[in-house]
């Protein structure tokens, strides 16, 4: 499967903002802390972390947004995007087979199992 690269338009349908750029890298509250993290905030983080290409990071935040059961498609398709850049191809068709499960009309979910 060839290495999948961030689609401009993905990215900001995900974020449905533009990416600030910070000259650090931002800490959010650990997973298991009792302090809570908005979506719009883990949207922030993840296009923070995505312009530094800190792809790790990206699939932290979009699983934590699945795991809250908040943001199902955008989450699946960024976090698809993510782990084929890593490498991790098996984890990235999964994530773009919900995908289309979740949308069968979307062309980003579908285009993300070429």
């Amino acid at each position: 499967m060839p290495k999948h690269r961030f689609p401009a338009l993905l990215l900001a349908a995900f974020l449905l903002q533009p990416a600030a750029l910070w000259a650090e890298e931002p800490q959010p509250p650990a997973a298991g802390s009792s302090a809570t993290v908005s979506v719009e905030q883990l949207r922030d983080l993840a296009g923070q972390v995505a312009s530094a290409k800190n792809w790790k990071a990206v699939v932290e935040y979009a699983s934590r947004l699945l795991a809250q059961q908040l943001d199902g498609l955008p989450s699946l398709l960024i976090r698809g995007q993510t782990l084929g850049e890593l490498g991790q191809d098996e984890s990235t068709l999964a994530d773009s087979q919900r995908a289309v499960a979740l949308d069968s009309n979307s062309a980003l979910a579908w285009g993300n199992l070429c």
